[in-house]
């Protein structure tokens, strides 16, 4: 109210955006944060717009309100990008496509419509076919011109699921498995962890660096590591028909791999959690104490992830009839959630500080700061 009250008499009005409804659905199966989210922003106040994107979902799945005010038959889908703007998106790569020798500059430019022109035809301007199409060449250490473009073509005209069917079937058994271990695990993966982790699965060294230069151009390097670039990934891989067989040994080797080849910070904030993902749910129960919150926490861990272990142990507990324990961890998630802030500190820096003077060096894997 305050902000339409603001925006009212103002030349613009305030946007707000909400995007990805779908990953609501997917992660938490059921609506009542969107519910709660809609029931404040709709109706539309005076001097406020709302812009809401997502991929197609069931209106089961969606928001009453949301679809009172705009039925689904009143949606504009999205066009993909055309030829003009693949011409665009390609001058902002060009540092990274690959020129005939001594191309003439004027002639540089005809060279680079080619190169366009190649993209858009095997991708049709689907912005995600556009940017896997790249990286694979890249990763493959492959020139990027016109022709390794076309010839590298999967035939999917356009379309994102029918480029990830093909994939998959191209895959062996270990591949599968590999793309299924880094769709279901949740977390960033650290250098030449997927390839330690599918050596708990039996699969050689060699096999498995094989299988990750078949799959690396669907992935994102990030701060922590190696995480899948897009989520509709995911959402494929979980829709295979194959996906539960491989789902069973995926999960025992993700939790063997973080007990004991994993480094500190991934044993602390995933191991528990997989382990009970797995139905052994004792070490979440009995590991989350206050000493654990403690050492956490001075230890410069994501005051955010303490919060979720303990969120976790706390409905587990529950689930279990153990109130006691769901009294203890629930006390403890409000205390590190509500009173444990780490923006007491003026800044990063302090903190550290702080960590050093307690001795904690070894254990400042710059985490804080990737996650905080």
């Amino acid at each position: 109210d305050a902000c339409s009250t603001c925006f009212s008499g103002k030349q613009f009005p305030l946007i707000i955006m909400v995007d990805g409804l779908d990953h609501v659905w997917r992660e938490h199966r059921n609506t009542v944060e969107l519910t709660r989210l809609f029931d404040n922003l709709l109706p539309c106040r005076p001097g406020i717009c709302l812009v809401v994107g997502t991929q197609p979902l069931a209106a089961e799945h969606l928001p009453k309100k949301l679809l009172d005010a705009a039925p689904v038959d009143s949606w504009h889908v999205m066009s993909p990008l055309d030829r003009q703007s693949v011409l665009e998106w390609t001058r902002k790569n060009e540092k990274r496509l690959d020129f005939r020798r001594a191309v003439r500059p004027e002639d540089r430019e005809d060279e680079l419509r080619e190169i366009a022109d190649a993209f858009y035809d095997v991708s049709q301007g689907q912005p995600l076919l556009l940017h896997y199409g790249l990286n694979a060449l890249i990763e493959a250490g492959l020139p990027v011109n016109a022709r390794t473009i076309g010839s590298g073509a999967r035939g999917v005209a356009g379309n994102i699921n029918d480029y990830y069917q093909t994939l998959w079937n191209g895959l062996g058994r270990e591949g599968k498995f590999m793309l299924c271990l880094v769709a279901s695990a949740g977390f960033e993966w650290p250098q030449n962890g997927i390839v330690a982790c599918c050596a708990r699965y039996g699969i050689e060294p060699l096999n498995a660096d094989r299988c990750w230069q078949q799959i690396v151009h669907l992935m994102s390097r990030v701060r922590l590591g190696w995480q899948p670039f897009h989520s509709s990934m995911n959402v494929f891989v979980a829709c295979t028909s194959e996906c539960g067989e491989f789902f069973k040994q995926v999960q025992p080797a993700i939790a063997s791999w973080l007990a004991e080849d994993a480094p500190d910070y991934w044993r602390w904030a995933y191991e528990w959690k997989v382990k009970a993902e797995c139905g052994d749910n004792d070490p979440l129960l009995k590991g989350t104490t206050r000493q654990w919150v403690i050492e956490s926490l001075a230890k410069g861990f994501p005051r955010v992830q303490v919060c979720e272990l303990l969120g976790q142990a706390a409905r587990t507990a529950l689930a279990s009839g153990d109130l006691r324990s769901f009294a203890h961890k629930a006390l403890l998630y409000e205390y590190v959630n509500d009173t444990f802030n780490l923006t007491i500190w003026e800044s990063q820096a302090e903190w550290t500080s702080v960590q050093l003077a307690c001795k904690f060096i070894d254990r400042l894997p710059d985490v804080l700061l990737n996650r905080e």
